[in-house]
């Protein structure tokens, strides 16, 4: 990877590296190893959803730039300014958002902004789907997403894939996207071969780079390379509230790639395939099962054609295809892709990537003098006898640009300040000298190691996991949502209402988890005015609320589902930007749960009980009430007051109230003692 990100930047590229993933607590070590090591190679930005990665990152290795992952669900300017406030450079927009909103964001925020426009659509809001893990612990937000949406569901109104969207193309949306002021724009190219990524990615460079009386020609070229890639029937996605209705294809198969035929018999080590379209040797393909599960995926390294070995196959054809899993009969089978060469050889031959050290330089009558962050090192100092100057003084910028120009082969110059004391004048062929000397120095000097970021950021992790504290345990509370008009079923410390239903003697107010950039104002004033009727609890359920709380005094903030808060770092985060008590993450298994609760018990918040929407969308399915899969769980579909689509499970979600710690518990949908409960993935791995 340091070989890669170095030869990038020689040619002039960037490299963004993904750690979009939640964290267990005892898997907090290992990521701050992977951070060491980023930090030394010197990506151009980390793409993190994590809120406690993004504490780590930001405390203890401050030489990555932080970009907010789509995971994060930022989809409007109060969560762009809650992802300043973090030290977030970017953020990748929630997926779901609109143009409309789009550039109403645009007009509220300095950051940077950047967008999906290509590839795989999601169908559920991001960073906010439980549907997989639900259904066996492979959970969407750690990348171990399993597709539930894409599968057949069956309902009154009869069966089909009514969660499965089409892949989104908004390559003749790029020149109105030139003017809106983004940062870049996002091709889903995760698990994709390097020859889709090299069509796409060139159809979408032809139209950025278009002048405007050449747009309509690049279009059409580029219209022509995305269509010999494989995928599935192309769609606006969510760019306008009338797509919202077009996004799911429930009557297609959402498989990804270039029908070539379908399985027409299948035995242990082999199938044989009818072909509608040709087929070589080395191509990669799918086998797709028509209950929309997902199917494996290969490369073809042995095909029988008339009996005989085949290089290729034409369509009509029965090929036999050599594949060691089992296979369906009547399986469609999907190209999607061609097999390349290992470059692994080629990344061997690249040059080492250079350390980047980081130092201070500052001149003045004595000499020159280089020291380092941290004291890491012993400062070096270059004695000169350094006149006064008469004409032209020597420029803190000209001694900073002389010290960056580093010949070593292992080290280069990484941030730079320089200081200048007094109007000096140092000759050029001088100052050249001494930057000569202070490379020397530095790359035969012992203690080189000890200026490498990663180093220096480890010792800073190792030090704060030491040191982390959190606040004495206070008192225990039972907050319950109880159905609108209901009374609590249970003893309840504090009844908790939403935003839309809340009056002023309310208890505590549950923040909407979507709030579009175009109710953000409403939202904002409804707050307002529950705060001036002494409403003094609120429960913030996306990152946006600590904006609209940031200036509320005397107020306790609870975080909520779907807020993840997975391991104690993520705690003290959540801490730090104003939270009072915060939820541990609703998907954590009970190993996870008791590591967390071991750091951080005191200002914990466990969710023991409620039906939490597995899948939230703004698409409109073709089908609303009861459904079943295959497997024949059951799940209904709901179009709330929000406006939003959300699944639940029949069954509700319950795990026995943990010792000393403040618990949580929806019965808006569902009552304690109304049996058929779930423990999610409390006794097994969430993987």
């Amino acid at each position: 990877m340091s070989r890669i990100i170095a030869y990038a930047h020689k040619i002039g590229r960037r490299v963004y590296i993904t750690l979009n993933s939640l964290l267990k607590e005892t898997e907090l070590a290992e990521a701050a190893d992977i951070a060491a090591a980023l930090a030394d190679m010197g990506p151009d930005g980390v793409i993190v959803q994590d809120l406690g990665l993004v504490h780590m990152l930001r405390t203890c290795f401050p030489s990555l730039k932080l970009h907010g992952s789509t995971q994060m669900g930022i989809h409007n300017s109060a969560g762009l300014a809650f992802a300043k406030a973090i030290g977030l450079r970017r953020v990748i927009l929630e997926r779901q958002t609109t143009f409309e909103e789009l550039n109403a964001i645009r007009k509220n925020t300095d950051m940077e902004i950047e967008i999906f426009v290509h590839g795989a659509l999601c169908c559920g809001r991001s960073g906010a789907c439980l549907f997989s893990s639900w259904l066996g612990g492979w959970s969407g937000n750690r990348g171990k997403c399993k597709q539930p949406c894409r599968r057949r569901y069956f309902s009154e109104k009869g069966n089909g894939f009514f969660f499965s969207p089409g892949d989104l193309c908004l390559i003749d949306s790029v020149p109105l996207l030139k003017k809106a002021g983004l940062a870049s724009l996002k091709i889903e190219g995760r698990l994709r071969r390097e020859d889709y990524v090299r069509s796409v990615v060139s159809a979408y460079r032809l139209v950025l780079d278009a002048t405007p009386d050449m747009e309509a020609m690049a279009l059409r070229k580029a219209r022509s390379l995305l269509g010999n890639s494989p995928g599935r029937k192309w769609t606006a996605g969510f760019t306008t509230t009338d797509a919202f209705a077009h996004v799911l294809q429930h009557k297609t198969l959402g498989a990804s790639g270039h029908l070539c035929g379908r399985v027409t018999s299948a035995e242990p080590g082999r199938f044989v395939c009818e072909l509608t379209r040709r087929l070589f040797l080395y191509e990669r393909i799918r086998i797709q099962p028509d209950s929309g599960d997902e199917g494996p995926v290969f490369t073809v390294t042995r095909m029988e054609a008339n009996g005989r070995p085949a290089f290729r196959a034409e369509p009509k054809q029965l090929v036999t295809i050599s594949f060691d899993k089992p296979v369906t009969r009547n399986s469609l089978v999907y190209k999607v892709g061609v097999s390349t060469p290992d470059i692994s050889p080629r990344i061997a031959k690249l040059p080492p990537a250079r350390a980047a050290v980081d130092f201070a330089v500052a001149a003045d009558a004595t000499g020159l003098t280089v020291s380092f962050a941290d004291n890491s090192m012993p400062a070096w100092h270059y004695p000169m006898e350094i006149s006064e100057a008469r004409h032209h003084a020597l420029a803190a910028e000209t001694l900073e640009k002389e010290f960056a120009s580093s010949r070593s082969e292992r080290l280069a110059a990484g941030r730079i300040t320089a200081t200048v004391t007094g109007r000096l004048f140092l000759p050029a062929t001088s100052l050249n000298e001494a930057r000569r000397a202070f490379w020397e120095w530095l790359e035969k000097n012992p203690g080189l190691d000890a200026l490498k970021p990663g180093k220096q950021g480890l010792s800073r992790f190792n030090a704060m996991m030491t040191t982390l504290t959190f606040q004495k345990p206070g008192r225990i509370t039972v907050t319950v949502q109880a159905a609108p008009g209901c009374p609590s079923p249970v003893h309840a410390t504090f009844t908790a209402r939403p935003l839309a239903k809340a009056e002023h003697g309310t208890w505590e107010v549950i923040l909407p988890d979507f709030c579009s950039e175009l109710n953000l104002p409403a939202v904002r004033e409804k707050v307002r005015l529950l705060l001036l009727h002494g409403v003094k609890r609120f429960r913030v359920t996306s990152l946006y609320g600590f904006t609209l709380l940031r200036q509320a005094q005397d107020v306790t903030v609870i975080t909520s589902f779907p807020i993840p808060a997975c391991n104690s770092l993520a705690v003290r985060e959540l801490i730090d930007q104003g939270a009072s008590r915060v939820q541990a993450w609703i998907e954590l298994d009970a190993v996870a749960l008791n590591s967390l609760m071991a750091r951080a018990r005191s200002v914990l918040e466990v969710y023991t009980f409620g039906q939490p929407p597995i899948l939230t969308t703004r698409a409109i399915p073709a089908m609303f009430g009861a459904m079943t899969d295959g497997r024949g769980l059951r799940f209904e579909v709901v179009k709330t007051d929000d406006g939003l689509t959300r699944i639940y499970s029949q069954q509700a979600f319950q795990i026995p109230a943990p010792v000393d710690v403040s618990t949580f518990m929806d019965c808006s949908r569902a009552r304690p003692d109304g049996g058929g409960v779930s423990t999610f993935n409390y006794e097994q791995d969430w993987k």
